[in-house]
């Protein structure tokens, strides 16, 4: 069973804390700080593996879709934050830098958010 810890932080601190967790939430910043074993820093890996491994041949795809069978034994919050911190680096350009000619397409109607694996030009 998870535990929930509340911090009290000022807030030059909590700017702190966000600009050093870039694309991360805060949480998961502190909480991969603490415990670098995390379920987060051990499946954001093997997600950008997965999608460096689809073909640049147009291929659209989901965070989920590239998960597979695994997707379900991750935990909630944890498929939350792949999706949202894999999203933010797609934006920012920095999984572009791994894993060439990804971008963000539009949701789709039950607002997942997909993506497409361009050609190489």
């Amino acid at each position: 069973m998870s535990k929930i810890v509340q911090l009290t932080f000022s807030e030059e601190q909590y700017q702190e804390l966000e600009r050093r967790a870039g694309t991360l939430s805060v949480q998961q910043y502190l909480i991969g700080r603490e415990f670098p074993q995390n379920d987060f820093n051990k499946w954001f890996p093997i997600l950008l593996e997965r999608v460096s491994e689809i073909p640049n041949d147009g291929r659209q795809f989901t965070v989920r879709e590239v998960m597979s069978t695994d997707w379900n034994l991750i935990p909630k919050g944890i498929r939350l934050s792949l999706g949202r911190v894999f999203f933010q680096r797609v934006v920012d350009n920095d999984v572009n830098r791994k894993v060439f000619n990804v971008r963000p397409l539009e949701p789709d109607k039950s607002k997942t958010q997909k993506y497409i694996k361009e050609a190489n030009q």
